[in-house]
């Protein structure tokens, strides 16, 4: 397959960069059994804003609970009143989204900047995603650019990646594709699947790092593996589109690197 027409086959799969990464609220651990739960809710009634934040959680996931939006936002609020950045986060999503309240994307914007201004990359992140998207507060690519920046800086992947984007077409940032790549490869190497395969698009492309087939389908194949749905299905038509131009030798060695990198991640986040 002559290099355009692969292009084209990578295109028509949709296989072009993935969309600005999103992050939802974590899965809780859910209780042992009834007394760690009723333990739980003792202390967040005594005013405890980690055990308060925990028990929104566990609401919202429906996690040893019945899932109940309204009881969330009402344990997320507590604790965000009293400052607690996470919670506070957490309850701007509930109003952006609009579940156990009103939706409300402005409030929501409010509550992202009180955690953003406390530090907190998961609430600079989510500043970053309502400037760019111009959701809850007037559209600012360069706020949504200097947000995702902070929170980069702290390693959060879903903003190494958004901010990759950002550079890669020169949207609140100058244009610099070097930039994008490196921003790619951090929340890769964390592996984050959009990541991976924005990775894999610019050795594809050759845009930042070396045009490399054998580095491009070994990120497609890790951002496959690591994703589900509509986005898995666009990852392994890139996957395999360009699996056609690698000679068998080429293919059996990327898919050894994908393979070791897998090995390595898993040993590197799973519990000792």
């Amino acid at each position: 397959m002559a290099a355009a027409a692969l292009a084209a086959s990578i295109r028509d799969g949709h296989a072009q960069a993935a969309p600005p990464a999103s992050v939802e609220p974590q899965q809780p651990v859910a209780p042992a059994n009834d007394d760690e739960l009723k333990a739980l809710r003792q202390t967040a009634e005594q005013g405890d804003v980690r055990a308060q934040t925990r028990l929104g959680l566990l609401y919202v996931n429906g996690t040893g609970v019945p899932l109940d939006d309204g009881m969330a936002v009402d344990w997320f609020r507590k604790a965000a009143e009293k400052g607690h950045a996470e919670a506070q986060v957490y309850l701007g999503l509930m109003y952006d989204s609009g579940n156990g309240v009103p939706q409300d994307p402005a409030v929501a914007v409010d509550w992202f900047r009180k955690a953003a201004d406390q530090g907190l990359a998961f609430g600079q992140f989510q500043l970053g995603l309502s400037y760019q998207d111009g959701t809850g507060v007037m559209q600012d690519v360069v706020q949504a650019a200097a947000w995702y920046r902070k929170a980069a800086d702290q390693g959060l992947p879903s903003a190494q990646n958004n901010l990759g984007l950002l550079y890669s077409i020169g949207s609140g940032v100058p244009e610099d594709q070097v930039q994008a790549a490196e921003w790619y490869r951090k929340a890769a190497e964390q592996g984050a699947a959009d990541a991976q395969f924005n990775l894999g698009m610019a050795h594809f492309s050759g845009k930042g790092v070396a045009k490399d087939f054998t580095e491009s389908y070994r990120w497609f194949a890790l951002a496959a593996a690591r994703s589900l749905g509509v986005a898995q299905t666009q990852y392994v038509n890139a996957r395999d589109a360009i699996a056609t131009q690698l000679t068998p030798a080429q293919l059996g060695d990327a898919q050894a690197r994908a393979n070791e990198w897998m090995a390595a991640y898993l040993k590197r986040v799973s519990p000792q």
